[in-house]
């Protein structure tokens, strides 16, 4: 015998209609996620160029001071303090600090030499601007080390990692982004490429991979700059491309969304599946070398007022020439920075340019100003080219560096802010 409340007629139209209520709301919010992925349409052909004066606000160049102990190679990461440049240098597999002059202050050596696999090798920096101190990850080992902002050391901590730590950023809270490099093994285990920590505990995971289905290292060859993770100017999240894929993430300490769907023009797009069809496994280099202009992903995004910056990847791009874009999300306007000439405001000097930077790309972004860097030999090509075409008075900083420096000094760091409306 059925009982009084399942014989009602109210109760047995909820059973049939909170099934039905639930799918609806599962449709909704796979509606409401897929309304905020954004759709950008980027084709690098017909990026726009300016004049310096008539896109940036202001743009300051600050030479690093050389001596024996502070010469370097090229700036990795850069973390910005209200009175230091903190920098890693993978060449030298150093930290080096700088005063916010230039003059150098303070360097904290990881070894001998940076090779990755080599325990003492600087896998990654964070700054905490509370407390002060300079936390970096020794490649490896998961191994947490602080110091102080005179290159003291203060503690070493083990992480609860499993990973090889790669790359890392600090969010607002506190909370500490960890990206790990991920590859292919035979056991069938799920893992994931960024860990949020709380100090040493880790509080958070994102993007799960399967390792069986994970790339083989060979196809990871043209990746750099993919990976890296550039602070934006809120410092509440980052931007991540996967090799590969045509989605950038926004990952921030409690989430990662998809931001960004980019679609590039048809004959610089790659293949369907290319990053996950396993058949292509050793193949991937060979498609990228034969194809040579086709776009593989993304690397150093960051933002800043309402501009996206990143460098677009392929195989003709990485010669450092034209991949480095200021994406007005407002006006959906696409600035190529290499088409930005410098004028009588930048002293006829190279600002947000790429040629030079080895791969590198825009370092990090503070109180609405991005950084980047310039090696020396391309101040002083610079420099005398002015001399061969024209006059030019330079403010003293930059006047000493170019009367008493030469050009294997360590780079010159420019910072600039874009003008609101460009």
């Amino acid at each position: 015998m059925l009982s009084t409340q399942a014989k009602h007629p109210y109760i047995l139209l909820m059973r049939h209609l909170f099934p039905l209520t639930g799918i609806v709301l599962l449709c909704c919010a796979a509606l409401t996620l897929h309304a905020q992925e954004r759709v950008l349409r980027i084709d690098p052909n017909t990026a726009r160029g300016g004049t310096s004066s008539k896109v940036y606000e202001d743009v300051q160049y600050i030479p690093l001071e050389t001596t024996k102990e502070s010469l370097f190679g090229k700036i990795n990461t850069m973390e910005v303090t209200e009175k230091y440049f903190i920098i890693s240098d993978e060449t030298t597999n150093a930290i080096l600090i700088f005063e916010k002059n230039g003059k150098f202050h303070a360097k904290m050596a990881g070894g001998k030499m940076a090779q990755y696999g080599w325990p003492g090798s600087i896998g990654g920096m964070t700054v905490d601007r509370e407390k002060n101190t300079i936390v970096y990850y020794q490649f490896n080992k998961s191994l947490r080390i602080i110091c102080d902002f005179d290159g003291k050391e203060l503690k070493r901590e083990k992480l609860d990692s499993k990973y090889i730590i790669a790359y890392n950023t600090r969010f607002k809270d506190g909370k500490v982004l960890s990206h790990n490099f991920v590859s292919r093994d035979k056991k069938d285990t799920i893992m994931h490429e960024f860990e949020v920590y709380k100090d040493t505990i880790r509080t958070n995971q994102f993007l799960p991979i399967h390792l069986h289905k994970a790339l083989i290292s060979t196809d990871f060859f043209y990746s750099q700059g993919i990976v890296q993770l550039t602070p934006t100017n809120s410092k509440e999240y980052v931007y991540y491309n996967k090799v590969y894929s045509d989605v950038i993430h926004r990952i921030s300490s409690d989430t990662a969304t998809v931001a960004f769907k980019v679609v590039y023009p048809m004959s610089m797009t790659l293949p369907p599946g290319f990053g996950t069809d396993t058949t292509l496994d050793n193949k991937r280099i060979e498609f990228l070398q034969k194809n040579k202009n086709t776009i593989y992903g993304a690397g150093y995004i960051t933002d800043v007022k309402n501009i996206l910056l990143f460098r677009l990847l392929s195989y003709d791009m990485w010669n450092d020439t034209n991949n480095s874009f200021a994406y007005n999300l407002q006006s959906n306007t696409l600035f190529c920075m290499e088409k930005i000439t410098s004028d009588s405001s930048t002293y006829f000097l190279p600002v947000a340019t790429s040629t030079g930077w080895s791969r590198g790309g825009f370092h990090c972004v503070q109180d609405d100003y991005c950084y980047v860097s310039h090696p020396s030999n391309v101040m002083f090509n610079a420099y005398e080219a002015n001399k061969a075409a024209r006059k030019v008075v330079y403010p003293p900083a930059l006047q000493q560096y170019f009367s008493k420096g030469k050009s294997s000094d360590n780079p010159v760091i420019v910072m600039f802010k874009f003008k609101d409306k460009f």
